[in-house]
């Protein structure tokens, strides 16, 4: 791996530069999409500080002063572009999530995925039915779901019809 000193294209919250425009990952799988309470649930966790040493493809490590670790994500451009390299990260190795700081006194965190596991290319396919059985199947296959409050609603009332 060698430091990444390349420009990052600018990029929007979620998209990577592989992604196909106007989607998102629908994986919320080690190293892809956060997941709301994977993030809520990690933050009074205990958290290990480092520095985002370098880049390549999709792989960073952080030095962490006694040992640099090495981890996946489906977005390093955005990541590279937000905290550059060289810049400070925490890692909570329970939630397997990255957090960094920026201004106003706001963080932001990545999910990761140790570099060594096999890596499960993003799926931009959409979620297509709320059944039970369809969102059991869900978590399965892409490790959980978000599923916007009105659709809820929306199925509730046409199963009491």
């Amino acid at each position: 791996m060698r430091p990444s000193t390349t420009s990052r294209p600018s990029l929007r919250a979620g998209q990577s530069k592989s992604q196909p425009t106007g989607g998102q990952t629908q994986l919320y799988l080690a190293g892809h999409t956060v997941h709301y309470i994977q993030a809520n649930r990690s933050a009074g966790k205990r958290h290990r500080s480092g520095r985002l040493l370098e880049v390549e493809d999709n792989v960073i490590a952080v030095d962490f002063g006694d040992a640099t670790r090495r981890y996946r994500n489906h977005d390093v451009e955005r990541l590279v572009e937000i905290v550059g390299i060289d810049g400070a990260v925490r890692v909570c190795d329970e939630y397997i999530i990255l957090r960094f700081d920026h201004g106003n006194l706001t963080s932001s965190c990545f999910s990761i995925a140790d570099a060594d596991e096999p890596w499960i290319p993003c799926n931009y396919n959409a979620l297509t039915s709320i059944t039970p059985d369809a969102l059991a199947e869900r978590i399965k296959t892409h490790g959980g779901f978000v599923v916007p409050g009105k659709d809820v609603l929306k199925s509730i009332e046409s199963r009491k019809k």
